[in-house]
């Protein structure tokens, strides 16, 4: 966290000096700072959290199976997918700033905006098999491409294995 270097230095001084008996005293002044830092930390990765939450919401609803099913069978797909709503953001005071991290700690932001992808990618395979029941998800093989001829190869690989499946029923690719 951003901050966070200078804030325990601070700390450390006012232990290693033994200033909490100073008439001034430093505490209120790293607490505040540290308070802030933490405000900022969260607010920046609910930011993030909402933009991927956003655009992926964008890609899932422009589809067309999203499109042709009725709003009572697109909220359980995104509820059971636990994207129905953007988590609400609450760091006004210092005790929401307390509440929020002890729902969602600091790093598990990240965790959560990394799994939006997956999470909004099996909605859309579920919209799918609700209109054609048949509908497989295919996950394509990855590796390192380095010429022509590999390229060549995966491609007529990947078509052979696609037209394989597409006998079974229609087929999403993840």
């Amino acid at each position: 966290m951003p901050g966070a270097d200078e804030l325990r230095a601070q700390t450390e001084a006012v232990k290693s000096e033994r200033r909490l008996l100073d008439a001034s005293d430093p505490v209120p002044d790293i607490r505040k700072a540290a308070v802030d830092a933490l405000r900022a930390a969260v607010t920046a990765a609910h930011a993030e959290y909402e933009k991927t939450y956003t655009e992926q919401m964008a890609a899932l609803t422009a589809g067309d199976n999203w499109k042709n099913l009725k709003a009572d069978q697109q909220e359980p797909i995104l509820a059971a997918e636990g994207i129905d709503a953007l988590p609400a953001l609450a760091v006004g005071s210092e005790a929401d700033l307390i509440r929020t991290l002890e729902q969602t700690r600091l790093p598990a932001w990240k965790t959560r905006t990394d799994a939006l992808p997956q999470q909004f990618a099996r909605a859309a395979i579920a919209a799918a098999k609700l209109l054609e029941p048949k509908t497989q998800r295919v996950h394509l093989t990855s590796g390192t491409l380095k010429t022509e001829q590999e390229v060549k190869a995966w491609l007529a690989g990947t078509e052979k294995d696609l037209l394989a499946r597409l006998k079974d029923g229609p087929i999403v690719i993840s």
